[in-house]
């Protein structure tokens, strides 16, 4: 068995992408299995289940589901927060990230639904484990991002991806 990672999202449109993403075949026999749940849905049981939970596109959680996350982080699972469009900045700075990080969202940089300017990676870290085996002559093309939040930290290193590494 490989990792097993919980996508969610307010709808199921948030995770429909990344689900392809993590097993674009769909073979039941992938080194990552996912499953998605929408984050009214989201329980113990499946954050138990589960090695990496990703929050895509999620406004905000019950204080109930941020305590549960918060607790499975610090026994060694994984996080990864995909900021979108509904997410309610004044919840994550107050009530999620300081569970996990010195990070704030700040302002939000460009406007969401415009496609006439964006930002970029500067540059890839061609030697970054994640990267191994996926990229082929150091050429990778940089995603763009067309609206993205500046983050806030005491700290000289603002983390984008919080997690735990495990492993295999």
């Amino acid at each position: 068995v490989g990792v097993k990672v919980l996508l969610v999202g307010d709808t199921e449109a948030d995770t429909y992408f990344l689900s392809r993403a993590l097993n674009p075949s769909g073979s039941k026999e992938a080194f990552v299995q996912s499953s998605s749940v929408t984050s009214k849905k989201l329980s113990l049981q499946q954050i138990e289940q589960n090695d990496v939970i990703v929050l895509a596109n999620v406004s905000h959680l019950t204080q109930w589901q941020a305590e549960q996350l918060q607790a499975s982080v610090s026994q060694g699972k994984g996080l990864l927060i995909c900021l979108g469009p509904r997410v309610d900045r004044e919840f994550y700075n107050e009530q999620l990230l300081p569970r996990f990080s010195q990070v704030m969202l700040g302002d939000l940089l460009g406007t969401t639904g415009q496609k006439s300017s964006y930002y970029c990676f500067d540059r890839v870290e061609f030697s970054h484990p994640i990267l191994d085996g996926l990229v082929r002559k150091n050429r990778i093309d940089s995603p763009r991002f067309y609206c993205a939040y500046q983050t806030v930290s005491s700290s000289l290193v603002v983390p984008f991806i919080w997690y735990n590494p495990v492993s295999y």
